[in-house]
Formats: C-alpha cells, sequence, structure tokens
C-alpha cells in the first residue's frame, strides 16, 4: 500500500510538471503563505481543488456550430440543374448554390456542366401566359393558362443531342415554373440538323438493323424501309396553319402560296388529298412569320401546344396528320433476322400500351 501510495505521489508530481508553464515570477513571501492558507481546510472542494479551479473545469466547452449567426450574411438561392449522367445515357439532376436565380445564372451552371458549350450567354429570355403559383399554390388555381419561356442562346450545337437539349428544357422549366420552353438561337427557332434523316440512312443502307425516328421524317425522306411499330411518344400533329382569313381560300381551292420546312408533306397533302394546286415554299427558319409578312397565305409545320402559333395570331386550319416516334426496319434484316426482330418488337408491344 506504502509502494501504490507513494507511486500515486509521483504520478500526480509528475502531471503537475507536465503542465504549460506560466512566465515565471518570484512571489513575495505574504503572497506564498496566503496561497498555502487558502489550499488548505475548508476552502477545498472533495476533489482537492480550489472553487475558482472547479468552476473552470465544470466551464462547458463552446461548440463553433453553435455559434450565433452572422444577421449579415447573405442567403442564397438553389438551382435544380439537369446534366448528363456518368455514361452518357441519361440525366441527372444536381443542386447548386447561386446569389440569384436568373436565365445569365442558369445558363452559366449548365456551361459548367458541359450542356452548354464554353462561352455560350442569353441573349434573351422572356415569359408569357401564366403568373407563377408560389409555395402551397395549385398552378390551375392561378387561371392563368400556360405559362410559356423563350429563351434565346448566342450559339448551341446544330448536332445536340436529345438528351442535351432535355437538359437545357428541364433545367429553365424546373427553375422558372415553365409549362413548355421555347428554344431560338439568335433570334432564330433552333431546329439542328436533321439526325433523324441520318437515323434513316443507316437504316435503309443496313448499317443499323433497326431505328427510331419521327413519322414526319419517315413521310418526308420517303426511304426504302419497313415502318413496323408506333411507339406512342413524341405525339404532335402536322397541320395546316394561318390567319383565320385563309380558312376561305383553302375551301375554295383558290392557288395559294405554302411555306414549310416540310415540302414533300405539304404537296402530298394538296395534290393528292385536296386536289388543290398550290406554291410551296421551303423555309428553315421561323415559318410562323410567313403568313405574318405576306410571303404566304398558309403553312405547314408540326404542332404540339399550338402556343407559337396564338402568339404569332394564326390558328390550326387544318389537320394534315398525327405524327409519334415510330421504329423502322431494314427490308434486308426483317428477312434475315425476322425471328430476332419479331421477338423484340413483341417484348416492347408488351412494354408500351
Amino acid at each position: 500500500m506504502k509502494k501504490l501510495a507513494v507511486y500515486a505521489a509521483g504520478m500526480m508530481m509528475a502531471l503537475s510538471l507536465a503542465a504549460c508553464s506560466p512566465t515565471k515570477v518570484e512571489p513575495t513571501k505574504a503572497q506564498t503563505e496566503n496561497q498555502a492558507g487558502e489550499k488548505s481546510g475548508e476552502n477545498l472542494s472533495p476533489d482537492g481543488l480550489t472553487p475558482e479551479e472547479a468552476r473552470a473545469l465544470n466551464q462547458p466547452a463552446v461548440d463553433p456550430k453553435l455559434e450565433t449567426p452572422d444577421p449579415n450574411a447573405e442567403v442564397m438561392d438553389s438551382v435544380l440543374v439537369y446534366m448528363l449522367n456518368d455514361e452518357g445515357s441519361g440525366l441527372k439532376t444536381e443542386m447548386e448554390d447561386a446569389e440569384t436565380v436568373d436565365a445569365d445564372t442558369v445558363a452559366a451552371l449548365l456551361v459548367e456542366k458541359s450542356i452548354l458549350d464554353e462561352g455560350t450567354t442569353v441573349n434573351s429570355f422572356d415569359i408569357s401566359g401564366g403568373e407563377k403559383a408560389g409555395p402551397g399554390v395549385d398552378a390551375s388555381e392561378t387561371g392563368s393558362g400556360e405559362r410559356v419561356g423563350t429563351l434565346d442562346l448566342s450559339q448551341l450545337d446544330p448536332y445536340a443531342s436529345k438528351a442535351v437539349l432535355c437538359a437545357i428544357g428541364n433545367t429553365f422549366c424546373e427553375n422558372f415554373e415553365l409549362d413548355s420552353l421555347e428554344l431560338l438561337v439568335n433570334g432564330e427557332a433552333y431546329s439542328g440538323e436533321n439526325l433523324d434523316g441520318d437515323v434513316l440512312t443507316y437504316v435503309e443502307y443496313g448499317a443499323a438493323d433497326i431505328g427510331i425516328v419521327g413519322k414526319d421524317t419517315i413521310l418526308e425522306e420517303g426511304r426504302k424501309l419497313y415502318e413496323v411499330m408506333d411507339l406512342g411518344f413524341g405525339a404532335c400533329r402536322m397541320c395546316v396553319c394561318g390567319p383565320e382569313s385563309a380558312r376561305e381560300v383553302l375551301n375554295n381551292n383558290q392557288l395559294i402560296r405554302v411555306a414549310t420546312k416540310y415540302p414533300n408533306i405539304a404537296k402530298d397533302y394538296f395534290y393528292n388529298k385536296k386536289h388543290q394546286t398550290v406554291e410551296i415554299i421551303k423555309l428553315n427558319g421561323s415559318i410562323e412569320l410567313a403568313p405574318i409578312v405576306g410571303l404566304s397565305e398558309v403553312i405547314v409545320d408540326i404542332v404540339e401546344t399550338g402556343s407559337t402559333l396564338r402568339e404569332n395570331g394564326l390558328k390550326v386550319l387544318e389537320e394534315v396528320c398525327p405524327l409519334s416516334a415510330r421504329m423502322v426496319v431494314n427490308q434486308v434484316s426483317m428477312k434475315m433476322e425476322d425471328e430476332r426482330i419479331r421477338k423484340l418488337i413483341t417484348e416492347l408491344r408488351g412494354v408500351i400500351k
């Protein structure tokens, strides 16, 4: 027991010596006697500590996370950004902090995520139609109709994939509460290159056995291949559109001018179905401007929601045909790989119902 007591005393002395040493000041004799008195008797706690030492040990540590926030700190907004996933096969989303949510900020984040090319800027961004519903308010309760955004960019790859276009559209629609987004490049409607036409070329010449394209491309191109299935998505209509005043010239079979991106579809409709002689004018840009500036009486174009027509004072006058995504097959492959292709078609029909 004595050995144990001596060992414990030695340990306490070692701990005392290991403590941080302040700047050494020799105490006076009175101070030494006073300190010795304070260390004795009733002034000691059960642990052998003075009241000051006990209070110091009981002080709670300050957690820096619990410090009072700075009332002058800047409040950040959040932007939901759509981007390509790691495999490039689809989209994923990320939340990014931003000082303000505007078109320039959103476009800059899309550049950062490699959706838009470096140096792309916003020429203009306008919203027409409905008002923002706001938190906890159903959009239908605003009674203000469809909310449409028009985004004009300084540049956009003409071969941009559908995934990239969806990322742009989804990002703007989510952050600005839009029902749809119309995309322009330097004031002209973005149409891109005819990627569906490339798909038809690959399938027609046997580089691919099967392809998926829009019905409008199939009708316009007139390629030698089999259309085997209506996939149902991407549904819209090919229509004859114009001002209400043009309805009379359509009904009277008068010679009129028709502006369109789809001259073969327009020619087939007017010549073979309506038996009406027309002059076809091929355009690639904003087809809706043709009747407004007097270039044509009517247009033939794809109509989805009709919002662009209404904004330009035009209406759907006649429907040419319904459109949607279709599966096409190479003619030789259909004969040589009949069993495999028919099995795929059957499985797809079981999923798409």
